[in-house]
């Protein structure tokens, strides 16, 4: 995961904007209604992102129904791309010609297949004159169309059924159509030079009695039809979006527990190629002192890779500081990889490489791992819902190369449920270390990134440990899109309160003596690409005195970070 800070800059910018925030979306505004027919889908405010980034995260279809509970759940979903400030959608009329509602190419007319007639009339032949005879001033090429339609009774039934149903409509659309002939002489034409499509569609052998059945025939060049009749009041279903800034030349900075600020500059993407790639680029130093810890990094990740949803996080970090919580000089070199391949819906296999090159230590550091993780959140950005479980197995080192070697075993769970606005969290992250572990790989708690009770200190490192976390959110101010300056994005507010405990061992079985636990507040800025800015206070009665802290990021995100 990219780690772009706007930190200040954005929450001064959600504060300027939450007085003149705007309703995209007002005119040209149509509802939709749950069960409302989709006939198309279309995609409304992608300059840069292409059309199949979104469409792969919808769940609705062409030939379904609205549901505004799965649209909620795509909302979450497209929230998670992290490209969007807003996302609304809407249900339009939808007016298309014969061959695009049953997706039938206009040159040239496919030829019908040949099949046999039925020799009973339709018995739904009456209701259908009735609306032909409605349309007298162009009976001659319409008659014809409907003639051939409604010898065809066993594919047209379920259309025709809904006649009786739907006066009210077909009033509405005879009225609409009286009133302008042009438009209806060109529909006419349409449909008479449609006729051998329309024919080849109708005229399919049934298969079944039932008189909703969907069927699909073949024409000569073997191209597939669908015969079923789209519903009258069938809409476009159109999701109206408005796209983050891409481009972040900004200051780059983190908060870790071990460095403290950081500050530099960086350079960003968000979308690269319209892909949903991210990548970044950008140099930090510690503050304190200036110019004493500095990194360079590369960062780029996305959800998918080359259309498969195969999520990728590549990182490319070079370290040169002073390490003041471990006593050593950290001059290292790292590439790691990280994969998610999500094999069916909520189930993953994960992957990661890693290799680190260690100057006047170990040297060679390689690493593998592999797991799987089970998602059932409502999103991984801001989860309201919903429970998600990982589990990896990881070597390190090898006892040939070096002196460190040694196995971790991950396990990492987070559930979570909404009542309101209230959000509750429950976290546990517990990491073991049997074999050869090094003092420059000890965890270490203490700060906003592990343990809020104090911050860290040499005194508190382990080759194991075990964090827990339940959390309270008061969602103060949902999430809202606002644009500054011609920078788009959005913010929300949220009031925490929360328990925090800690354990860090090194051998045997975790006592008391080794756990600590805390208490703590705050504030939390939502904001795009950093999650949250965190604004918190903690206090451990073992220590008796309050800390303030500033995290960026869900504390279950930086506390999976190698340097947190």
């Amino acid at each position: 995961m990219t780690r772009i800070s706007l930190t200040l800059l954005i929450a001064g910018m959600a504060v300027l904007s939450h007085a003149a925030r705007v309703n995209l979306f007002e005119e040209n505004t149509y509802e939709c209604a749950d069960g409302t027919p989709i006939a198309m889908i279309d995609i409304n405010g992608l300059d840069h992102t292409k059309p199949h980034v979104v469409m792969r995260e919808l769940t609705h279809k062409v030939g379904g129904h609205f549901s505004q509970q799965t649209f909620e759940a795509e909302k979450r979903k497209l929230q998670d791309l992290d490209l969007f400030t807003d996302i609304t959608v809407t249900c339009e009329p939808f007016s298309e010609s014969i061959n695009d509602m049953l997706g039938a190419p206009d040159e040239p007319v496919p030829e019908p297949v040949a099949v046999a007639q039925t020799e009973e009339p339709s018995p739904y032949t009456d209701t259908l004159s009735s609306f032909v005879t409605q349309l007298t001033s162009n009976t001659d090429a319409l008659s014809s169309v409907f003639s051939t339609l409604s010898t065809e009774s066993d594919s047209l039934s379920a259309f025709v059924e809904r006649f009786p149903t739907v006066t009210d409509e077909l009033s509405s659309i005879v009225s609409q159509l009286a009133s302008n002939t042009d438009s209806l002489a060109a529909l006419i034409s349409r449909l008479s030079s449609d006729i051998g499509t329309l024919s080849a569609v109708a005229s399919s052998p049934a298969t079944s009695s039932k008189i909703a059945e969907k069927k699909v025939v073949q024409n000569a060049s073997g191209t597939s039809y669908l015969s079923a009749a789209h519903s009258l009041n069938a809409v476009k279903l159109v999701y109206h979006v408005k796209e983050i800034f891409r481009w972040i030349p900004s200051p780059a900075g983190k908060k870790t527990d071990r460095d403290g600020f950081m500050i530099g500059l960086a350079l960003a993407n968000l979308n690269i190629l319209g892909e949903d790639i991210r990548a970044e680029v950008q140099y930090r130093t510690s503050v304190d002192p200036f110019f004493d810890n500095n990194e360079y990094a590369f960062y780029a990740s996305s959800p998918y890779f080359l259309g498969l949803p195969v999520g990728w996080n590549f990182e490319f970090l070079r370290t040169n500081s002073w390490d003041d919580i471990r006593g050593f000089r950290d001059a290292s070199w790292l590439v790691s990889l990280d994969v998610n391949w999500k094999l069916i819906p909520h189930f993953s296999i994960l992957g990661k490489t890693a290799y680190r090159y260690l100057e006047g230590g170990p040297e060679h550091l390689p690493e593998f791992g592999l797991g799987v993780a089970v998602d059932f959140r409502d999103s991984e950005i801001d989860t309201r819902k919903g429970i998600y479980f990982e589990s990896m197995v990881s070597h390190m080192g090898f006892r040939e190369m070096n002196d460190e070697h040694y196995t971790e075993f991950l396990e990492d769970a987070r559930a979570y449920y909404s009542f309101g606005p209230f959000v509750t969290g429950a976290t546990a992250l517990v990491r073991l270390r049997p074999g050869h572990v090094r003092f420059y790989d000890y965890f270490y708690h203490g700060g906003a990134n592990t343990f809020r009770g104090h911050e860290s200190s040499s005194k508190r490192l382990g080759e194991h440990e075990a964090l827990v976390n339940l959390e309270e959110r008061f969602v103060l101010l949902e999430r809202r899109s606002a644009s500054l300056w011609g920078i788009n994005f959005f913010y929300g507010l949220q009031l925490v309160a929360g328990l925090d405990g800690s354990l860090l061992w090194n051998k045997g079985t975790p006592g008391w003596k080794n756990y600590e636990g805390a208490v703590y507040g705050g504030v939390h800025l939502v904001i795009p690409a950093l999650d949250r800015i965190r604004f918190e206070v903690g206090y451990s009665p073992d220590h008796g005195e309050p800390v303030f802290h500033i995290g960026l990021f869900e504390k279950t995100t930086s506390a999976r970070w190698r340097s947190r």
